[in-house]
């Protein structure tokens, strides 16, 4: 930490889910890890470890996916000796940072149109800050199922309702009090190092509250499976950016830790955030000429926006069996 930052923000997005393994939109679904997504969560146990922070307190959402790569990080971290003597670190779940709820399309594949809905529009509800898919239903196969695996009065002392679809602003909403009321007072006024384990939409609101991110900036946004991402503050609550820091990725002023991002820099010659084509032939990746950019470009691209963001990134690399990921 800096002299000129306050306490810490730590942001860590659970393991690879079983639903994240087969590509379905899996929102308020309480899917478990896979043994990948344990093996994510100690990655960024191990990383945490080495970085030497302590962690004062943990948030999760109320989904098992979270909660379980929280308690894989936080055990990691509470067998070094800079935690001997203290208490367990407190794990605080909130349905405040649960995922953005998919509607109708829960349970989907993310590579398929669904029937009767165009390719625009199923874009539209992906990616667009105000796109909502239908509402989930009643006799939807995953209705009862998401009902049954909430606590309804936790969510009632939240003051939330079970949503049944939500945009990605309705997600940013939903985020923001928690934020403001609890999470921002811990780092800023108390000094303290805030761990929050979350999903992929709910980081990404949670990163729009502590940058002031525009809709462009959040909507080319990707966050990887459980690669730590490390906010420092100004006494005023700002975020502080490091000139010097390496493993930051456009439009992010927090550093993720590990070699992947460090990587995903020297390929985003353009600091954009994301990877065009040119720059994957430009890194060696692939050939322009013969069509292989493209190929690859479509294996990479998981949401089909031509572009790679670093979660898309991030996923790839961990297909490929002669590429290392994070140490």
């Amino acid at each position: 930490m800096t002299a000129a930052a306050t306490g810490l923000l730590i942001l860590v997005r659970h393991g690879q889910s079983t639903w994240n393994l087969s590509n379905q939109f899996t929102g308020w679904m309480d899917v478990p890890l896979t043994l990948g997504g344990v093996n994510d969560a100690q990655q960024a146990g191990r990383l945490l470890g080495a970085s030497g922070m302590r962690i004062d307190a943990c948030y999760t959402s109320g989904l098992q996916r979270s909660v379980q790569t929280a308690q894989v990080v936080c055990d990691h971290l509470q067998q070094q000796p800079r935690y001997l003597g203290r208490k367990a670190i407190p794990l605080l779940k909130r349905y405040r940072l649960n995922e953005r709820h998919y509607g109708a399309i829960t349970g989907l594949s993310k590579s398929a149109v669904p029937p009767g809905v165009s390719e625009a529009e199923l874009q539209a509800w992906r990616s667009t800050l105000d796109g909502k898919p239908p509402p989930l239903t009643s006799d939807n196969p995953f209705h009862a199922a998401i009902v049954d695996s909430c606590d309804m009065e936790a969510l009632r002392l939240e003051g939330l309702s079970l949503p049944l679809t939500e945009s990605i602003r309705d997600c940013c909403a939903r985020v923001e009090p928690l934020w403001r009321e609890e999470i921002r007072p811990r780092v800023i006024e108390r000094g303290q190092t805030v761990l929050v384990v979350g999903h992929a939409n709910n980081l990404r609101a949670l990163i729009r509250c502590v940058q002031g991110l525009d809709d462009d900036e959040l909507s080319r946004l990707g966050v990887p499976n459980g690669l730590p991402l490390v906010y420092e503050f100004l006494s005023s609550g700002r975020p502080l950016p490091d000139p010097k820091a390496v493993g930051t990725v456009p439009p992010l002023t927090g550093r993720y830790l590990g070699l992947d991002a460090i990587r995903f820099e020297k390929i985003d010659t353009d600091r954009s955030g994301t990877l065009e084509v040119t720059e994957l032939n430009d890194a060696g990746m692939c050939i322009l000429e013969d069509g292989s950019c493209d190929e690859l470009m479509q294996s990479i691209d998981n949401n089909g926006d031509g572009r790679v963001d670093f979660n898309e990134y991030v996923s790839w690399v961990k297909r490929q069996t002669n590429l290392p990921t994070s140490d």
